[in-house]
């Protein structure tokens, strides 16, 4: 669903927002790494329908807590 991509001088690209995948000394990672963050992981997960991913997400952003009527429902 992601296929991977370089740039022109042959870096790997991340595949959710385009950005160059460097490593911290500035060498290009590795064309298996695919994201540059968490959050291009997670958008990159979401959109590819991945159920745990996406449950989750959605424990850490609600802690637990039920939108409809408002009970603490984490185990």
């Amino acid at each position: 669903m992601f296929p991977h991509r370089k740039s022109e001088n042959g870096c790997p690209l991340c595949v959710v927002c385009n950005s160059e995948l460097r490593r911290k000394d500035g060498r290009p990672r590795y064309i298996s790494a695919r994201y540059c963050s968490s959050r291009c992981r997670d958008v990159a997960n979401v959109r590819s329908g991945n159920v745990n991913a996406i449950r989750k997400l959605l424990l850490d952003r609600d802690k637990g807590i039920c939108a409809g009527c408002g009970i603490h429902c984490e185990i």
